[in-house]
């Protein structure tokens, strides 16, 4: 008779145990995945607000790209440039968009002629920058995420 009981109690201990090592497993599994996270790659890109109802990732990713150029574009068509020759570089503007959707001016790198000839061209694309509209910021498992663009500027000035 104790024989049983103690036959019993052994197999419920077991049974129960190997549950509580498969929950435990799984617990530890699930924790080593919240752990892993791909940081340069986010699951939605920023985008501007006529761009957010596309479906297509690749569309939505062309629509925020051409607008910022757009954007960009318009603000610096709307200044005269004077240069002593022709010039045709090409300027890499970083910005930063938050997790808010604010964007910043991280830096602009520009030749040394570039520099020289247009001294007004940071603090136009400071302006440009400070002036885009609200964008809505980019996704990582369903957080605002801040992200960080380099857009090349061609300049081509007679």
């Amino acid at each position: 008779m104790k024989v049983n009981y103690f036959i019993f109690f052994l197999m419920a201990f077991l049974t129960v145990s190997c549950d509580f090592l498969k929950e435990k497993l799984q617990e530890d599994l699930r924790s080593q995945l919240d752990t892993v996270i791909d940081y340069h790659h986010v699951d939605a890109l920023p985008a501007f607000s006529f761009c957010k109802d596309l479906l297509d990732a690749e569309e939505q990713k062309n629509c925020f790209r051409n607008r910022l150029y757009q954007e960009l574009s318009e603000n610096l068509r709307t200044h005269t440039f004077a240069v002593s020759d022709t010039l045709s570089e090409t300027v890499r503007v970083r910005l930063r968009i938050d997790s808010s959707g604010t964007s910043k001016l991280l830096s602009i790198a520009s030749s040394e002629r570039v520099k020289k000839e247009l001294p007004v061209l940071d603090s136009l694309l400071r302006q440009s920058i400070s002036n885009l509209p609200v964008v809505f910021p980019a996704i990582k498992r369903g957080i605002p995420v801040a992200t960080v663009h380099e857009v090349p500027i061609f300049l081509h000035l007679d």
